[in-house]
């Protein structure tokens, strides 16, 4: 029975439901994808140019550099510097690390402690300590006694049910906020993919911020001058909490990752027998 997963990110999840073999090697196993080739005429890969890009934004954006990457000016150096400003004004917020628990709950994005009243109800061993660990083992319960004649008292590490990074979060007021996601690459054959996002996105800060009453979604493709840009009112936003908790439910569920082989879901997989040979299944 392979080891099954603590937490949950859309990006994880597309992997996932493309093929459990696949999400299993990457994201489980953590087997690092082999050396590609650049594409003809490229000096870097794209997810490459994707993070070096992101990060020049951010960091222009925070202060901590002045110069922004040329292909984030070409198109939004008007729009980046807005957000300069606003962060500097305490609005904006930046490449924030959301945890929430399987309640919809804020959570650290590490992980935190839960008190448990009834331990026997998780069936899971239990470790007296005299203090928490530091460094605490997964579905494990620690008992803490308390003194002669007190019950101990008992705490479970749980990992954040899901996560996710926020390029650029705007609070415009305690009722309305706008959450931007900076994309590089093309937005054509990407479309329903990135509305997905942005359907996360806005519930996740509807959910973190209850007094919201309007969310403001978009895309920056910031390499072709496009925007998209979604407006949720909260009773429309909150719609999508039980689509996606199906789907992150059976995900972090999950205990068989079988192989999903086609041509489609093996395009561009470098795990296969042409690559690292760890799914021999694979097709070309």
């Amino acid at each position: 029975m392979s080891k099954a997963p603590t937490s949950w990110s859309y990006s994880k999840l597309t992997d996932f439901e493309k093929c459990k073999k696949y999400y299993h090697l990457k994201h489980i196993d953590r087997i690092p994808e082999p050396e590609r080739p650049l594409p003809p005429g490229k000096t870097e890969h794209a997810n490459d140019r994707g993070t070096r890009i992101h990060t020049s934004c951010e960091n222009y954006i925070n202060g901590t550099s002045h110069t922004l990457a040329p292909e984030a000016d070409k198109y939004f150096g008007p729009q980046i510097d807005f957000l300069r400003t606003m962060f500097t004004d305490g609005i904006v917020s930046l490449e924030g690390e959301w945890g929430m628990n399987a309640a919809w709950e804020p959570w650290s994005w590490s992980g935190q402690w839960e008190e448990i009243n009834d331990p026997d109800e998780l069936d899971l061993p239990i470790q007296k300590v005299k203090a928490l660990p530091e460094r605490p083992l997964l579905n494990v319960v620690y008992a803490i006694g308390q003194g002669r004649g007190k019950p101990a008292k008992y705490h479970l590490w749980t990992p954040p049910w899901v996560r996710m990074k926020l390029d650029a979060l705007v609070m415009h007021d305690d009722t309305t906020a706008t959450v931007i996601d900076f994309k590089t690459g093309r937005k054509f054959g990407n479309e329903v993919k990135h509305g997905e996002q942005l359907q996360l996105y806005q519930l996740a800060t509807f959910m973190r911020y209850p007094k919201l009453e309007t969310v403001f979604a978009e895309l920056w493709y910031l390499d072709q001058n496009e925007t998209t840009s979604v407006k949720f009112s909260r009773r429309m936003g909150l719609q999508y909490a039980r689509k996606f908790h199906k789907r992150g439910d059976t995900l972090v569920s999950c205990n068989s990752f079988p192989a999903n082989p086609n041509k489609f879901t093996c395009k561009w997989c470098m795990y296969g027998p042409w690559g690292s040979n760890d799914c021999q299944v694979g097709v070309k």
